[in-house]
This record gives structure tokens, C-alpha cells and sequence, in this order.
């Protein structure tokens, strides 16, 4: 699918101050490109949705729920490792500028390909936003329905600055509200 297939591109800003939330790696893995206090997949990666060949991308979202429900809780998934989701952290981060974003929320009912599995669509469809000058894209969740989500390719990633940084398992055990959450809202089983 190419950016010319859709029948309107409209830009979306993020404002400035804008608050987003992101869970990672506490440890950046092997590769990983280091942006501030965000942690991304190696250049190249291309195990994101809108991931781009070229530069280093960044998934972000509205809710500390949608966060944790796009990176852990997925509804293809059927079981959640405790020991995986001690290693992650939940982000509380601002925009610093505006962000520049193609707004791909609106096509997501006519063109259900956007919240599918198969990503190079949608990589291409992002390949080519960054082409036209937009600093990522905005698009819904495809994991809590209803919420937004947003990538940010390369230079952009620079606009965030860090609010707060939590554990998604704390030292007592016990698990972040927003895992809680989205935890019993996918169903999904626990595991050591």
C-alpha cells in the first residue's frame, strides 16, 4: 500500500507540553538507539507497525493503559510472563515543540489493513510519510479500542523530555495500575 492510496492525507499536530506514555526496556538490548531517557529497536529493526528502514522509530501512546496493552498485552497474545515484565518500565514523557504527524486515526474503519498484522503495509505507508516531510504518524490503537497511538521517526524523538519513569513490577511484588488493567481487561494469563 503506498501513501497515494489513501484519499486524504491530513497533518495532526502533537502541541507542545503534550503527554504521551511509552513502556520499554529498562536495559537497552544489543543495538538499541538511545534518544534522551526512550530506548528504540536498532535502525533496521523493522518489528514495529510504522517502522522505517532508515532511522530509529518510537511508539507512543494517549494512556498508560494503551502503553502497556500495545507492548505486552496484545490481543494475539494468551499468556504474560512476569519475569518479561519486570524488565519494562512505563514513561510518562511531554513534547518539548510541536510535532508534525500524518493523521491516519480517520482511515482506520475503511482501510482495516492499518490495525493489522501485516506491517509492511502499514511500514510503507510510514516509509512514506517521512518521505513527504511528517515527523511520524498518528493512528488508533489496534490493541484498546478507541485509544490513539503515535510513532515518531528519527529527529522528532529528540522533542520528549522524561516526566516520570516507573516500574511495571515493583520491588514488593506487587504490579503498576496500568498493568493491572490492562491485564484484566485482556484476559490474559500470568506466568512466571
Amino acid at each position: 500500500m503506498k501513501l497515494h492510496d489513501l484519499q486524504y492525507l491530513p497533518p495532526v499536530t502533537l502541541p507542545a507540553s503534550q503527554t504521551v506514555y511509552r513502556v520499554q526496556r529498562t536495559k537497552a538490548r544489543s543495538g538499541a538507539v538511545t534518544v534522551g531517557p526512550l530506548k528504540m529497536a536498532p535502525i533496521g529493526d523493522m518489528s514495529g507497525r510504522f517502522a522505517v528502514a532508515t532511522t530509529a522509530t518510537g511508539y507512543f501512546a494517549e494512556s498508560p493503559e494503551t502503553a502497556v496493552y500495545e507492548s505486552l498485552v496484545r490481543r494475539e497474545a494468551v499468556s504474560l510472563s512476569i519475569s518479561n515484565v519486570a524488565s519494562r518500565q512505563l514513561l510518562c514523557l511531554q513534547t518539548t515543540r510541536p510535532v508534525n504527524l500524518l493523521d491516519l486515526r480517520q482511515h482506520a474503519s475503511s482501510w482495516p489493513v492499518l490495525q493489522s498484522l501485516r506491517f509492511p503495509v502499514t511500514q510503507e505507508i510510514a516509509a512514506g510519510a517521512l518521505a513527504e516531510g511528517f515527523e511520524g504518524v498518528a493512528y488508533r490503537s489496534a490493541q484498546h479500542y478507541g485509544q490513539d497511538c503515535f510513532v515518531v521517526f528519527g529527529p522528532g524523538l529528540k522533542t520528549f523530555k522524561l516526566v516520570w519513569r516507573k516500574a511495571l513490577v515493583l520491588a514488593d511484588g506487587s504490579m503498576h495500575q496500568a498493568l493491572v488493567t490492562a491485564i484484566r481487561g485482556g484476559q490474559i494469563m500470568l506466568t512466571p
